[in-house]
């Protein structure tokens, strides 16, 4: 994982906290480990087909430098054999997938900030992952571990389904940006809670909008 990506990760675990229906910003997990300093920078934009770049602060332009592969997870580094490169930076998918794409320079490397959907003959789709905290009660911050959250509804939208870990922390990968989604959030015992998201919005800069990226819940006892 990069530094910029661990960066990004800890503002999507920690801001967005504070945008969300709590008052105040309960203590996020430890992204993944940095494998250390990598100061490459992945884009992507779409123009008819999907287009990535790689440029280094000091170096410039290293696309036609680079060794591009797809990859499940922002800091991943195994690549996925389903998205070849017809050139550099060109993305080609032999089936459908939802994938990361991500640039190595020498023994660094990077992702771009959205995921997307490829299929052979399709157009690409920007996705992003959507974050955030299952807690019990009202009132605190006692994270309730073992709660469903679904993706339940919502134009263009996958149906999708995680379980809440350690402290109530879930993550829901590769959501369709832009388009508005409704959420559940159920456990045994519990009252189920369902929410209307209005879209994750994605920056100019190519970034998803950290304010929308993240989404929680509070379950109270039947």
């Amino acid at each position: 994982m990069t530094a910029r990506h661990g960066l990004a990760l800890v503002s999507v675990l920690a801001a967005l906290l504070g945008a969300a229906a709590c008052s105040e910003t309960p203590t996020s997990p430890a992204p993944p480990t940095s494998r250390g300093y990598a100061p490459l920078d992945v884009r992507c934009w779409i123009e008819g087909t999907l287009l990535c770049s790689v440029n280094r602060f000091g170096d410039g332009d290293l696309t036609d430098k680079a060794e591009w592969f797809a990859t499940d997870l922002p800091w991943g580094t195994t690549p996925d054999p389903s998205v070849t490169f017809s050139r550099a930076g060109v993305p080609v998918a032999s089936r459908p997938v939802k994938l990361y794409l991500a640039a190595r320079v020498g023994t660094e490397a990077d992702a771009s900030p959205l995921s997307y959907e490829l299929a052979p003959g399709a157009a690409p789709i920007p996705l992003a992952a959507l974050t955030g905290f299952t807690f019990e009660g009202d009132t605190g911050f006692t994270g309730l571990e073992g709660v469903r959250v679904e993706i339940v509804g919502g134009t263009g939208t996958t149906p999708a389904s995680v379980v809440s870990g350690g402290g109530g922390f879930y993550m829901v990968t590769h959501v369709r940006v832009g388009v508005p989604f409704t959420m559940r959030a159920s456990k045994d015992g519990y009252g189920s809670v369902d929410v209307q998201h209005p879209g994750i919005r994605v920056l100019p800069e190519g970034f998803p909008d950290t304010s929308t990226t993240a989404q929680h819940f509070r379950l109270n006892k039947r």
